[in-house]
């Protein structure tokens, strides 16, 4: 038997991508043929790698001959599970503020600033707070469902966004409103909504935001279910964070996890240098 042999440090990150891969595991179970997150397959890129999970253990081996990497990993509770419990017993929040429909200075403000297209705004029902006096986004699941409000703030020395939820048990992410209509094997992972609108309105193109920079297992496994790979264009500020992510959750998708690094966030980025760098 070939033995392979790894730093203490590096066995410990390999361990935490095999946990976060069995996430999507049913207990009793065992994954698919997956590559192996310590010898990437080799030169052929072999898909040989096994996690079985039990009720409070994972059992893991590549089964390449030159590498047979395998060992045992306890099971507990990620932070996505611990969440998931935490939102099902909380309430919705209620919002207390009167809107109406913006009016036509307001959208002109929305389309000179972020280049977004009257449609796009009328379609994704933005209205504004009569009391605050702020622009308000609702926050809409990918099958079109209204989960929650953003309150937006574009005043100097405001806070900028709050947002009020009204569905706990869904995983708490923004998809524009025509998402739905489109069938994309990639999803751009933004941050907020206004950029996840002007990303929407490139043709073939899905976007989803997280609201904030935030992720959790389960999230990502979601979003896992829904798509093939995923491409994080979160503002300047986060690309070490994309990174992190980008190495955490590289085995729950099929094909590599993109980052992309812009000088500006993606609602400041000028729409035809958007369209480049996604096309």
């Amino acid at each position: 038997m070939v033995q392979i042999y790894t730093t203490p440090m590096k066995n410990l990150d390999l361990q935490e991508e095999v946990r976060v891969l069995a996430l999507g595991i049913p207990v009793g179970s065992k994954s698919s043929h997956l590559m192996c997150p310590c010898c990437g397959g080799g030169a052929s890129k072999e898909r040989s790698f096994i996690v079985s999970r039990s009720h409070n253990v994972l059992f893991y081996k590549c089964y390449r001959n030159s590498c047979q990497w395998n060992g045992v990993i306890k099971s507990i509770a990620s932070d996505g599970d611990v969440t998931e419990r935490v939102h099902s017993e909380r309430r919705p929040d209620p919002y207390p503020f009167n809107t109406r429909k913006l009016d036509k200075e307001e959208i002109e403000f929305l389309q000179n600033k972020y280049e977004l297209s009257e449609d796009n705004i009328v379609l994704n029902r933005v209205k504004h707070n009569i009391p605050n006096d702020k622009y308000v986004f609702p926050i809409t699941d990918i099958r079109g469902m209204e989960i929650g409000l953003l309150d937006r703030d574009f005043r100097d020395k405001r806070i900028k966004a709050r947002n009020t939820w009204f569905d706990w048990k869904v995983p708490h992410l923004y998809f524009p409103k025509e998402l739905h209509k489109n069938h994309s094997r990639r999803i751009f992972i933004v941050e907020d909504v206004v950029s996840a609108m002007k990303i929407n309105q490139l043709d073939r193109v899905a976007v989803c935001a997280l609201l904030g920079t935030s992720i959790s297992d389960a999230t990502m496994l979601y979003l896992a279910s829904l798509t093939d790979s995923i491409t994080l264009m979160l503002d300047p500020d986060a690309i070490t964070t994309a990174m992190r992510y980008k190495k955490r959750y590289s085995l729950l998708f099929k094909q590599p996890i993109g980052v992309v690094q812009l000088q500006a966030d993606p609602k400041d980025t000028p729409f035809k240098k958007l369209e480049e760098i996604i096309f």
